[in-house]
């Protein structure tokens, strides 16, 4: 009876005083009484009514009704969480998480996002500024990707993170071995990728993955611009007043701040030297335009790394090609077959042509030499290719007529072949050039790609054969690209073509044209032990000019070991080898 007393002469106004006096009275309370409704009913209040305490063993009395919505209200969203549920931001605070707002407000960085963005410039300010190229560049993309996990939420499982760490690890390791700028592509796009099988579930394909990462590294050009106009606009907006607030909240401190801080200068000496680091002609002739231009680029860089906007949406059409009607008479199955009957002609013709003088030794026309022939070839054989294998992918659409035909197949496959052996001719052209001349890097540069453009047309010979499909080759050869330029950054290039250009000079001394020193100088400290190859084995003696080159070489790169922040793998290995060869 006392707990029913009481529950008879509390009035329970309002739904937030409900709330309260229900925790208040809840070990008060009957069984039946925690039903108790608490949303407002049309006249705004409620009374509870007596409830008499059941006996022991009696049944529970029914809930009481919920009273209907007033008329013209929305209905109740079962799914909505109540009203004085946290927000469900990602972060909590005033901003909102990457990629969405809550409740339509304006997403605004949080206070870790920005303190990450402000460690990245400052990071990079130690590691790279003034500095050559070495391990401050991998050591300022893996604080990169640990920042943009710190700063952002993670939706990835834990192997899913370790597998995206091994990522990272391996995209590095070419810009540890020698900072190229093919090293520090790879670098720069295998932290994005990395980055993105941290925070979100892993992609399904690789072509999906590498677009997402091209994605997010392109956000670097808008995105910090975008999410300003975001922010003016929740200033011009509720952001205002807040923002009022927030400055009268500051007067006080900052200015008895200040006064006291004034104050203490004036009585304590220590005090006052420190105030007088502060000067501001000092620290702005600290701040000199590259300094102030590195800690932009830096922002901008990192900007979309640590405030993830939500998971890139890159998506490429690897589906059959659309029939249209003129295209599908343009390439019906008729014009397909006299293609390949004409092509596959001329394909061996050209073929024919290179065994005989290439590859079977035969002697060229008078004035016309091997060097020349094959110059001449190397680069629009490759060109030939792609358009027989772009021919070859528009023959084959899914569905169409000529690719169910056995004819089209078979001619189809033997075009393929043709053009492989063609892609060999090729690189057998420059080869021979080279052994004429020497190696550059453009031309390691054209065996690469001549070294994929075969391997792509391996793969459409595969596609013919196992009637696979374009999303399949595209993800394959996004396989094979990965794959060869990762072992082509890895490899120290200098090095190689300068020991390549001494080695073939000395052994064709009489017959080869003389080795370009002037090249070889031009590769960089990386060159010397082939320079001192030469030297060492040269007829004519020791060259003094290339001496004087080898030691302003030897002398650069002493002067750039002594920042550590410039140290490499192969920069270790030459030091290594000037220690013992001074």
């Amino acid at each position: 009876m006392m707990q029913s007393h009481l529950i008879g002469k509390v009035p329970l106004f309002w739904s937030r005083r409900s709330r309260r006096a229900r925790v208040r009275l809840a070990p008060l309370l009957p069984p039946g009484a925690a039903q108790l409704p608490d949303r407002l009913t049309a006249d705004s209040h409620w009374l509870a009514a007596a409830a008499p305490v059941p006996a022991r063993g009696a049944a529970i009395p029914p809930p009481l009704p919920v009273p209907p919505p007033l008329p013209g209200a929305a209905p109740a969203d079962p799914a909505a969480p109540p009203r004085d549920a946290p927000p469900r931001d990602g972060g909590g605070g005033d901003g909102a998480a990457p990629g969405g707002s809550a409740g339509g407000s304006v997403p605004l960085p949080r206070l870790v996002q920005i303190a990450c963005l402000a460690g990245l410039v400052v990071l990079a300010d130690g590691l790279l500024f003034d500095a050559g190229p070495g391990i401050g560049l991998p050591l300022f993309l893996a604080a990169l990707f640990a920042a943009a996990l710190l700063a952002n939420p993670l939706a990835a499982a834990p192997h899913d993170r370790a597998f995206a760490i091994a990522v990272l690890a391996l995209c590095l390791a070419p810009l540890v071995m020698d900072p190229t700028p093919l090293a520090l592509a790879i670098g720069f796009g295998g932290t994005a990728a990395a980055l993105l099988l941290a925070a979100y579930a892993p992609a399904r394909t690789l072509p999906a993955l590498l677009g997402d990462a091209a994605v997010l590294i392109a956000r670097a050009a808008f995105q910090p611009f975008a999410d300003g106009f975001r922010v003016l606009e929740w200033f011009a907006g509720p952001g205002h007043r807040r923002l009022r607030a927030d400055l009268l909240g500051w007067i006080v401190p900052a200015v008895l701040g200040l006064l006291f801080l004034a104050l203490f200068a004036s009585a304590n000496p220590l005090i006052d030297r420190w105030v007088g680091y502060l000067d501001p002609e000092a620290w702005l002739a600290w701040v000199t335009p590259e300094r102030f231009g590195l800690w932009l680029v830096t922002a901008l860089v990192a900007w979309p790394f640590v405030l993830l906007a939500g998971r890139p949406a890159f998506r490429l059409a690897t589906g059959p090609l659309p029939h249209v009607a003129g295209v599908d008479q343009l390439l019906g199955a008729p014009a397909i077959l006299r293609s390949l009957v004409l092509f596959n002609g001329l394909f061996a013709l050209e073929t024919a042509l290179d065994i005989a003088y290439l590859w079977g030794g035969l002697d060229l026309p008078e004035g016309m030499t091997f060097a020349g022939y094959a110059h001449r070839g190397a680069y629009p054989l490759v060109v030939t290719a792609l358009l027989a294998a772009a021919f070859v992918l528009a023959a084959l659409r899914r569905g169409s007529e000529a690719a169910r035909s056995r004819v089209v197949r078979a001619l189809l496959l033997l075009f393929v072949a043709q053009n492989i052996l063609l892609v060999f001719s090729a690189m057998l052209r420059l080869d021979l050039y080279v052994d004429a001349y020497s190696l550059t890097y453009w031309r390691v540069a054209a065996f690469v790609w001549m070294a994929l453009v075969a391997i792509g047309l391996g793969l459409i010979l595969v596609r013919i054969l196992r009637d696979l499909g374009n999303g399949w080759l595209v993800g394959a050869n996004l396989k094979a690209l990965v794959a060869v330029l990762w072992t082509v950054a890895l490899l120290n290039w200098p090095h190689l073509i300068a020991r390549f250009n001494v080695e073939h000079a000395l052994a064709r001394q009489d017959t080869a044209a003389p080795l370009d020193l002037g090249y070889l100088v031009g590769l960089g400290p990386q060159a010397i032990p082939a320079i001192d190859r030469y030297q060492a084995a040269r007829r004519a003696g020791p060259s003094s000019a290339l001496a004087a080159s080898r030691a302003r070489l030897a002398s650069e790169h002493r002067l750039a070991a002594r920042d550590w922040r410039s140290w490499s793998l192969a920069g270790a290995r030459l030091s290594r080898y000037l220690d013992a060869t001074p």
